[in-house]
């Protein structure tokens, strides 16, 4: 079932990928990566610290906010996203970030249950260790986040302003025009051609909102959060948040586009070249823990704990290597009651293979000559 998304082109989801990408620099050769270095270099060690602390690979309560961008009514850009996180009632905000990963227990979630754990340093941990089972630094960063969610806040506050005010302010202007031509291609793809929507823009289960936000900075990748829990994430509201960041890289090569006026203009969705699609589909492969998950799954639908706990690796990692299949097509989610449920697309899969070893065994019905002077005296 493909869901009705949203089309949102707020640069606040542009700025927590900024916040990420220089908190954790990558080593590669994508065209952000050396920005990210070079402003990396550019931090004293207290606020390196901060941007680690809330930026992180493992637990990133920093871009969870993304789940807040959809609630921000009339503009929104980035004061509006301040705002918004800064109105965010206590209870919200924790269950905010204690629901950004991979839970090992449903925890409890009232108004009351979390507003118990603050001021109280004893009860935050014990709540943390049991309910989601954190190590080092990031369970140190969350306990204290339970304990004083206020001072915590302030400083994902400041920290954020810092950044969209000094950081970002340097580049948003030229990621804006392309931001915006992935959302004309986005909304071409959800409502104009829907037969022709990518596969990775197909997902199965209820969420409300469900968001697709271009994103320049996240190239060709697709970065997507959803809160595992059986109520609103939000008092006062139905918010069961899916909010699919989409590199722009990537929207528009399914698309096609053309530069016109000035402007990025969209052609017509052509179809993929099959190549493209076998080559990304075996390079996901192309590892022996996703082919164990793959292996896995095809016994039955499994979740994302219990893939971890099977081949002793971390959610972090499951969630890394589900996201590569999943963007391949390979396999889809499905929401049941409070975990997220993980299906291989047994079809698709076994019709890749099929068409790929045809591709590269079949033998042309009417094959061209390699001489064609043989051919003539013949």
């Amino acid at each position: 079932m493909t869901i009705p998304f949203t089309i949102d082109v707020s640069p606040a989801y542009d700025l927590l990928q900024a916040m990420a990408l220089v908190a954790q620099p990558p080593q590669g050769q994508d065209r952000w990566d050396a920005w990210a270095r070079e402003t990396a270099a550019t931090i004293d060690p207290a606020r390196a610290q901060q941007l680690a602390r809330w930026f992180n690979d493992e637990w990133p309560l920093g871009t969870a906010c993304a789940a807040l961008v959809p609630t921000i009514t009339g503009e929104h850009d980035t004061p509006a996203f301040l705002v918004a996180l800064e109105r965010l009632a206590i209870p919200d905000f924790l269950r905010l970030m204690v629901t950004c990963g991979e839970l090992t227990l449903s925890p409890p979630l009232a108004a009351s249950d979390l507003l118990a754990l603050v001021g109280n340093r004893h009860a935050a941990r014990a709540y943390v260790d049991r309910y989601i089972g954190l190590t080092g630094r990031v369970r140190t960063s969350l306990i204290h986040l339970v304990a004083e969610p206020e001072e915590a806040r302030r400083e994902l506050l400041e920290l954020v302003a810092f950044f969209t005010e000094t950081l970002f302010a340097g580049i948003e202007p030229s990621l804006r025009e392309e931001r915006d031509a992935g959302g004309e291609a986005l909304a071409k793809a959800v409502y104009l051609l829907p037969d022709a929507v990518p596969e990775w823009l197909s997902w199965t289960g209820e969420y409300s909102p469900a968001v697709l936000a271009p994103c320049v900075l996240l190239t060709d990748r697709v970065v997507t959060y959803f809160h595992e829990l059986d109520r609103s994430l939000f008092d006062g509201m139905r918010y069961e948040p899916l909010v699919s960041m989409v590199g722009t890289r990537r929207i528009l090569a399914s698309s096609g586009h053309a530069r016109r006026s000035g402007r990025l203009r969209l052609s017509a969705l052509p179809s993929p070249d099959p190549v493209d699609r076998w080559a990304q589909a075996y390079t996901a492969l192309a590892d022996p823990s996703r082919l164990r998950i793959v292996r896995l799954l095809i016994e039955r639908p499994r979740y994302g704990q219990e893939l971890a706990t099977l081949l002793g690796i971390s959610g972090a990692t499951i969630s890394h290597h589900v996201g590569e299949l999943s963007k391949a097509g390979i396999l889809r989610l499905e929401r049941r009651g409070q975990r997220t449920y993980f299906h291989i697309q047994s079809e698709a899969l076994l019709a890749l293979l099929d068409e790929s070893r045809h591709y590269l065994f079949e033998t042309a019905s009417d094959p061209t000559p390699e001489n064609p002077k043989d051919e003539a005296t013949s």
